[in-house]
């Protein structure tokens, strides 16, 4: 009976990420607007941990790098 029920609950996970990322798919329209849009916060969530260690010059030359169009 766990095994059916964990079975189901992972079901249920899985139906609710494809509709999020179904939700985040047709309100940005394309793919890449989605990718775009999470390398985005995953590049600001680096810069705010990478901040507080390095002076003002160094976060400048690594916000560069990081934020160059690829």
């Amino acid at each position: 009976m766990l095994l059916k029920d964990a079975a189901k609950s992972v079901e249920s996970v899985e139906t609710q990420a494809r509709m999020l990322v179904g939700r985040f798919l047709d309100e940005d329209d394309k793919p890449t607007a989605l990718k775009a849009r999470l390398r985005e916060e995953i590049l600001q969530e680096v810069l705010d941990v990478v901040n507080p260690y390095v002076d003002p010059a160094t976060y400048q030359k690594i916000k560069r790098q990081l934020t160059r169009t690829r």
